[in-house]
């Protein structure tokens, strides 16, 4: 009867023992840096968001149908604006409000609907957009999904955007794009005071001073050697400045997240 008392017990031991994390993964969950977890939390509700909309965009056949508004004379653009407000309401309710504009797309290059961007409808990205960020987000549907690093929506635009898009298409609808367009002041909020972030050249992509959106870091020679090393998280002591760098990767998107903690050493 003692045996089988103690074979209970070490069976019970054993099964605790193996559910029971490593103290190693305990500290790794730890150590992972509240900002990272932030920008992957919010590009993965983007992804979440753009299949949740290209739904509504097959379902209802929404390219077939605002395509041939477009054929039509002006009554074609009476009914689009008539529609407009509706589509954003069906797309707004399966989806989060951080988005400036939804953009549809179809398989010929014309932008067919926009929540709000009116100076854009009409035009084909093939041709007077083809050398734009929507553009880019055109050539590059044949991803299953494709980020448009921090620009413009047009190449002399002093406002910044991320631009989500993806391939629409299914059941007997007709394909197309749909992009979702996000200011770069929903992901300033995810960051701390003295943080930016740049690309793997050492280029700003978010900050604070808009200004610098696009140019250069400062310190870029001295950061960018370090940062392409390994891609590892380091901490940089650059004269009296301590820089921690952590790398941020997701789909087709490489940043680093500098943070600048000037004078800690005084």
């Amino acid at each position: 009867m003692k045996k089988i008392f103690l074979c209970v017990i070490a069976s019970a031991l054993f099964v605790i023992h193996c559910k029971a994390p490593t103290s190693k993964q305990e500290v790794k969950q730890e150590k992972e840096p509240i900002i990272v977890k932030s920008l992957l939390d919010f590009f993965k509700r983007a992804e979440i968001d753009i299949a949740s909309a290209g739904g509504v965009v097959v379902d209802r056949d929404l390219i077939k149908n605002l395509s041939h508004l477009q054929f039509m004379n002006g009554g074609g653009r009476k009914y689009y604006l008539l529609e407009r407000d509706n589509i954003s309401e069906m797309i707004r309710a399966v989806t989060i409000g951080v988005y400036h504009d939804f953009i549809l797309i179809n398989n010929d290059g014309k932008i067919i609907y926009t929540m709000r961007n009116n100076d854009i409808f009409g035009q084909n990205v093939r041709t007077s957009l083809r050398d734009t960020s929507i553009g880019r987000c055109f050539a590059n549907r044949d991803r299953r999904i494709y980020f448009e690093d921090v620009s413009g929506i047009s190449e002399i635009s002093g406002d910044y955007y991320i631009f989500v898009s993806s391939e629409v298409k299914g059941k007997n609808s007709f394909p197309g794009i749909f992009i979702l367009q996000i200011e770069i002041a929903k992901l300033l909020e995810l960051l701390d005071k003295n943080t930016c972030i740049v690309n793997n050249d050492g280029i700003y992509k978010i900050n604070s001073r808009s200004e610098l959106i696009n140019k250069p870091h400062e310190l870029k020679d001295r950061v960018t050697p370090y940062l392409m090393e390994d891609f590892k998280e380091r901490t940089l002591n650059i004269g009296s400045r301590y820089i921690s760098c952590r790398p941020f990767k997701f789909e087709n998107i490489s940043w680093f997240i500098l943070t600048d903690k000037e004078g800690a050493n005084n």
